[in-house]
């Protein structure tokens, strides 16, 4: 019980990590990729660029006010955990809250990313969505051959 308090304590977010919201892939030219080779970026149309620039130059009321409420309750959280005696009935009030608003920011980003995909032209789709997924896990290094000497 102890550990998974603790571990909510450290789950709730900082405000800088809230406050961003999901960055859009980056659209570059097709050689800038080898002048920043730890960004990843994307090669769209000049009509796929254009919609990505104004989807994120748009800002979300809703999805701010959504942030900023998570912000707040995240400073409850540390008080009622900084407190000498935890209220646990308030910490399971908060963590509630914040599993609900948690839900809503995805649900609203989600939505804004969906938005952006049906926005961009068919050919850019796929190109900006496989950008959007993680880069494949390195494959495992093949053990070393060790050469054995012959049985005497």
């Amino acid at each position: 019980m102890i550990g998974g308090l603790l571990f909510a304590a450290l789950a709730v977010p900082s405000p800088a990590a809230v406050a961003a919201p999901a960055p859009a892939p980056r659209v570059a030219a097709p050689g800038a990729a080898a002048a920043a080779p730890n960004r990843r970026s994307i090669s769209l149309s000049p009509q796929g660029t254009e919609v990505v620039k104004q989807w994120a130059a748009q800002k979300d009321p809703e999805l701010t006010m959504l942030i900023q409420q998570q912000r707040a309750l995240g400073s409850q959280m540390q008080m009622v955990i900084g407190a000498p005696k935890i209220d646990l009935a308030k910490l399971e009030e908060l963590m509630k809250k914040q599993e609900g608003l948690q839900s809503d920011i995805r649900q609203r980003r989600d939505a804004r990313l969906l938005a952006l995909v049906k926005a961009l032209p068919e050919a850019d789709r796929s190109i900006f969505l496989k950008g959007l997924q993680p880069p494949p896990p390195p494959s495992p290094a093949a053990p070393p051959i060790v050469p054995q000497s012959p049985a005497k």
